[in-house]
């Protein structure tokens, strides 16, 4: 389960989705189901092996977001994930949809993540055919609901920007 530290630094979106947990654990929070087991199981052994899943093997789409996030929690959780692929290294966001769809979130493994400027990417390390720039926004305070429910204007958000990395 992911530690008390990792949780503390678990991107504000992500831990307002998850509400507060106190003592309590994700998988305690969000229990996830074999079908979600037996997808990130899949994902990790590509990952680690560096094989592409063919089509058979390749996991049903999750039939709810609810069931994508234990995937994605099952996913964090591997064993394989802190001996092979470096272990919890961020989370991933995406925007909220313009027709209101979720922001989603998944892991990000410290093993993909390159300091930049990086001296070297090695394209054979990555087995990719392309590179998805990622650019991080280190918050320096959160940004809690708003009392009237509004979304926050982006001078206000661009206030609590502790760094751009």
């Amino acid at each position: 389960a992911p530690s008390s530290r990792q949780l503390t630094h678990m991107p504000s979106l992500l831990r307002h989705r998850l509400g507060s947990l106190g003592s309590r654990s994700l998988s305690t929070l969000l229990p996830t189901s074999q079908r979600a087991q037996d997808a990130a199981d899949a994902f990790v052994h590509a990952w680690v092996s560096g094989e592409p899943l063919s089509s058979e093997r390749f996991p049903a789409a999750p039939a709810s977001v609810d069931e994508m996030y234990q995937t994605h929690l099952a996913i964090q959780q591997h064993p394989l994930v802190s001996t092979k692929l470096g272990g919890l290294g961020g989370y991933k966001l995406g925007a909220i949809g313009g027709a209101g769809q979720p922001c989603i979130y998944a892991p990000l493994f410290r093993n993909y993540l390159v300091e930049a400027p990086g001296a070297a990417l090695s394209a054979a390390a990555i087995r990719l055919w392309q590179v998805e720039p990622e650019f991080a926004i280190v918050l320096g305070r959160d940004l809690p609901t708003q009392p009237d429910g509004r979304p926050h204007n982006v001078s206000d958000a661009w206030a609590a920007v502790h760094q751009v990395v």
